[in-house]
């Protein structure tokens, strides 16, 4: 009900007159000297006047009921179209040009949406936007959507749409013009990224080369996928600040290439994430995939392999040991200086005694490793760990001299374990 409203006249008469002819009749029942045909007068008034007074009130309030609606949600709004138009038509009056210029609306991010939805809204647009000359309110408005061409076409084949139709002619079912953007060039895209970031307070010059570094590398096909690495890059980037050992190993150098390898980290975990994670669980294959880099034979990789290769190629110098330590969460920081540092942590931590002694044998700073090791043996606090952590230290053979200290070292540690 709409409050502060002035009801019309005919409806406030229908309205006294109705009443009148209710308490008339209701008087006719008891009084014995009306006849039966003059007491059904107030009665036939009162139902017309009743039914006058309902027509005039709600052919006055129709539009206002239909727009005052709230609907349970916007797709909603595209299963009714009068009242969307409606509600349109009621916005449209409030900014219409007063010189004739169009008023366009602008439908952005409509290829993100499902396939149902991309077809009802394009039916709604399309209603509207047809509509002819006379209907001067939707007629001096005009609709512009910038979408994806194959993700709409996709949308409406999936609808049922395109039996019968071409390609072309599918897209003209709904639009009037079509105009295409030329492809983007590697350049337009670097440029690009360079003009998204210049004025962000946190990015310094240094980022913004590096930024263009990483887009020139993947060679992204347009704007949405040049901020996607965009943000890959910042939140990298402050994801290092958060590593204490990482900020220390950057500043005292020790790390070789870390700039290009961090933009080869980033590149790999947002265009080929399944070769990323093979890496992550075999740093051998970093190997293999440098090996391709440097060569024209590509025929025996895959589609992915081949890709990250090209990325190393344009970012090169990079440095396996730097992508190891990037890649590997949780290594110590006195073992992250050391060359097969993370293959010595995670061989005793899941108690893998012929790979420790393995890499025990090809450590470059040993006496840092038994350094670590004593570290390593405050923080366990399990028959379990003990047990792995023996099994490993007395594997190497011949037993190097330094680490009967340390085995002696984890026998007491186990020892004093509370029973």
């Amino acid at each position: 009900m709409v409050q502060n409203e002035k009801i019309d006249t005919v409806a406030s008469y229908a309205f006294f007159i109705g009443i009148i002819s209710l308490i008339l009749w209701i008087i006719s029942l008891f009084v014995s000297k009306w006849s039966a045909k003059l007491s059904i007068l107030p009665l036939q008034a009162f139902v017309v006047s009743t039914f006058t007074y309902f027509w005039r009130y709600f052919s006055a309030r129709k539009e206002k009921i239909l727009t005052s609606a709230e609907p349970v949600s916007d797709s909603q709004r595209l299963k009714y179209p009068d009242q969307f138009q409606l509600v349109f038509e009621e916005e449209l009056n409030e900014y219409i040009n007063r010189d004739g210029t169009p008023i366009v609306v602008v439908v952005d991010d409509l290829d993100r949406c499902e396939a149902s939805t991309v077809v009802e809204a394009l039916a709604c647009i399309r209603q509207l936007g047809g509509k002819p000359l006379y209907e001067e309110k939707i007629a001096e408005c005009r609709f512009l959507v910038p979408c994806d061409e194959e993700q709409v076409l996709s949308a409406l084949e999936h609808d049922g749409h395109h039996k019968g139709y071409e390609k072309e002619d599918l897209l003209r079912k709904f639009f009037d013009v079509i105009v295409r953007m030329d492809a983007f060039l590697p350049d337009d895209m670097v440029a690009y990224a360079g003009n998204l970031v210049k004025d962000l307070a946190e990015i310094t010059k240094e980022d913004i080369e590096l930024i263009q570094e990483l887009i020139g590398a993947v060679a992204p096909r347009n704007p949405r996928q040049v901020k996607k690495l965009i943000n890959a890059y910042i939140i990298f980037k402050e994801k290092v600040k958060l590593s204490p050992s990482l900020c220390s190993l950057r500043s005292k150098k020790i790390l070789q290439h870390l700039e290009n390898t961090s933009l080869l980290v980033i590149a790999m975990q947002e265009t080929v994430p399944d070769v990323y994670h093979k890496l992550v669980d075999s740093p051998n294959l970093f190997l293999k995939l440098l090996n391709i880099s440097k060569s024209d034979d590509m025929a025996n990789a895959t589609q992915s392999e081949q890709k990250v290769a090209r990325i190393i190629r344009a970012l090169e110098p990079i440095s396996h040991h730097s992508f190891k330590r990037l890649t590997r969460k949780g290594i110590p920081e006195t073992l992250m200086v050391i060359e097969n540092g993370p293959e010595i942590y995670e061989s005793i931590q899941s108690g893998k005694e012929d790979d420790f002694a393995n890499e025990i044998s090809k450590a470059s700073d040993i006496e840092r490793v038994f350094f670590w090791l004593k570290e390593y043996r405050k923080s366990l606090s399990s028959v379990a760990q003990f047990r792995n952590a023996l099994s490993c230290l007395i594997k190497p053979t011949p037993l190097p001299k330094d680490l009967n200290d340390v085995i002696n070292d984890y026998i007491k540690g186990f020892h004093a374990l509370p029973r």
